[in-house]
């Protein structure tokens, strides 16, 4: 199992449009997302310009191949260039492995 977090600092007021982007860039092809389990977008309650998404996958590999594929189709630049102006600063990917603690 393979946990990717990726978080998003949005500018003032952006945080609902950079969750549409994901619905429509992200999600939209969740069926054709192989070995992901879980996809999920939280929103900080305290802090709604704050989204972080949650993906639980069942291996490393299968993030990669899907990362490639959306490149191969230009859809992880467009996605990149569409959600960046929503942006205070650069989004964060973190690979998380459960442990046995």
């Amino acid at each position: 199992m393979q946990v990717r977090i990726l978080i998003f600092e949005c500018s003032s007021g952006q945080g609902a449009d950079l969750l549409g982007e994901l619905e429509a860039g992200l999600f939209g092809d969740r069926l054709a997302r192989e070995g992901c389990q879980t996809s999920i977008a939280y929103i900080d309650v305290a802090e709604p310009d704050s989204i972080v998404l949650f993906e639980e996958w069942d291996s490393r590999a299968h993030i990669e191949r899907w990362i490639a594929a959306r490149k191969v189709a230009g859809l992880h630049d467009a996605f990149v260039n569409t959600v960046t102006p929503m942006l205070a600063s650069p989004y964060q990917v973190r690979y998380l492995e459960p442990t046995s603690a």
